[in-house]
């Protein structure tokens, strides 16, 4: 038992609290409230009429929103330059220095968002 309004407020505290953490650095605050709205509109299409208790709907709303911003981070770090040779990023990106090897950012994504870059995200 979802409905839009409960979806948006659950989605909004989840991305508040990354965003206080400083983990979207990347992503400026209006297109935070964009993608909030998306995510919404999204977890209603995908969940429509489903019937979870609370602690399975807790569950789903978190794990939907770390997959989903996840994935819109994954994106905007795709065009960030890297020397193919060191694979190391050549400009700052997200709080991540110039010279962060690519590793260590996989690594902060699935820490971070409980991903796994390999089968969430490279696999999209």
């Amino acid at each position: 038992m979802t409905f839009k309004t409960e979806n948006l407020i659950e989605i909004t505290w989840i991305i508040k609290e990354y965003a206080m953490n400083g983990n979207l650095l990347c992503i400026p605050y209006t297109e935070l409230k964009e993608t909030i709205d998306t995510l919404s509109d999204k977890f209603e299409t995908v969940h429509y009429n489903a019937d979870w208790n609370e602690l399975d709907y807790s569950e789903e709303i978190i794990n939907f929103t770390n997959k989903e911003i996840a994935l819109e981070l994954w994106k905007r770090f795709g065009d960030v330059p890297m020397n193919p040779d060191t694979e190391k990023i050549e400009e700052d990106w997200n709080g991540f220095l110039h010279g962060t090897f690519r590793e260590d950012i996989w690594r902060w994504f699935e820490e971070v968002f409980h991903v796994s870059v390999a089968e969430d995200l490279m696999g999209q």
